[in-house]
This record gives structure tokens, sequence and C-alpha cells, in this order.
């Protein structure tokens, strides 16, 4: 028998300890969970990555155990593992939006989706069918577009000409950048 769950919070060391308390005594073997795919997918699609996950926890010490190394340096970070993380701080917003955009070497993955994480209330009903629109209708500040200012004149984001490091690829800085459709 296979106990499986999309909860990346625990191991299966603590998940077959749990059952065993519950009378279901169950070797960590028999369990699958989130930290145990995603530790799998990495080894076999990200051989030799460096990986940059919550840097503590089940994700952690898994990837540890399987040989992954793992950093909080955005310079060598191959793929970012989002996951739910309940120590989640803008630093780790920050290093994964470093490796990721302004260093263009890193690919994010996700350990699981989650319709109801971290909130009931933004999601669907889960009776609703998957193509049915939110029950909810989008707050207002999600539709509106942020205002120009002296540093970014345009209404809308530069990023496809962005460079990083607050330039443009041709050397402007933000304020030198006029969007091609008009402010």
């Amino acid at each position: 028998m296979r106990f499986l769950s999309n909860n990346p919070t625990s191991d299966p060391e603590q998940y077959a300890a749990k059952l065993t308390r519950l009378g279901l005594p169950t070797p960590a073997g028999e369990i699958v969970n989130t930290v145990v795919t995603m530790t799998r997918w990495l080894l076999e699609h990200a051989p030799g990555a460096v990986v940059s996950p919550d840097r503590r926890g089940p994700l952690h010490r898994a990837f540890e155990r399987a040989g992954i190394r793992t950093s909080s340096d955005p310079a060598e970070i191959d793929v970012v593992v989002a996951s739910y993380d309940r120590g989640f701080t803008y630093e780790k917003l920050q290093i994964a939006f470093d490796a990721i955009w302004f260093h263009r070497r890193a690919r994010l993955v996700a350990t699981n989706p989650d319709r109801y994480c971290p909130s009931r209330a933004a999601a669907p009903s889960p009776t609703a069918p998957p193509s049915s629109p939110p029950s909810r209708p989008a707050p207002a500040w999600s539709a509106r577009r942020p205002p120009a200012s002296p540093t970014r004149p345009c209404s809308r984001p530069p990023w496809p000409g962005w460079g990083g490091g607050g330039r443009l690829r041709d050397g402007r800085g933000p304020a030198d950048h006029r969007h091609p459709h008009g402010p």
C-alpha cells in the first residue's frame, strides 16, 4: 500500500510516524509526497543543478540527503523551487527574483499547485467545474496599472528591453525610457 500527499511540510518519516501513532504501522518508503517527487524530479531532470528551496524543513533535508546542492546566492542558482513555506520572507522572494530575472539563469518549478492555499476565500468553489470563473471577483487593484512616475514615465513596465541592474540593454536608465506605444 502507498500513501500519497501533496503536502510538502512533512517528509515521509514524519508521515510514517504519524500513521504508526494512528495504528497504521507504515514504513517511510511507502509514503510519496511532493518532497519525494520534487527530489526525484531534480535528480532526473536537473542533475548537478544548484537549487534554492526553503532553507530549512523537509525539502532542504531531502535535498541534502540526495546530494542536491542548495544556495542562497542568486548568481549560482539554477532552479528555484517554489513550495509552501511557513517562513516566507521578502528576502527569499528577492533571491528567487534575482536568480530568475536579473541573472537570467534559473528556472522556476513548484512542488504542487494548491487551489486553497494560502486562503480558501480566494479559490473557486470546490464543486464548481474547472473552467468556471472564480467565486469572487478579482480585487479592483488587480486591474489597475501603476501611475507614471519621474523614474518610469510610462504606465506599462519596460520589460521587453530591460537588462537588469536599473539600466536598459542599450545603456539608458529608467528615466530615459519611453514606451513605444506612448506614455
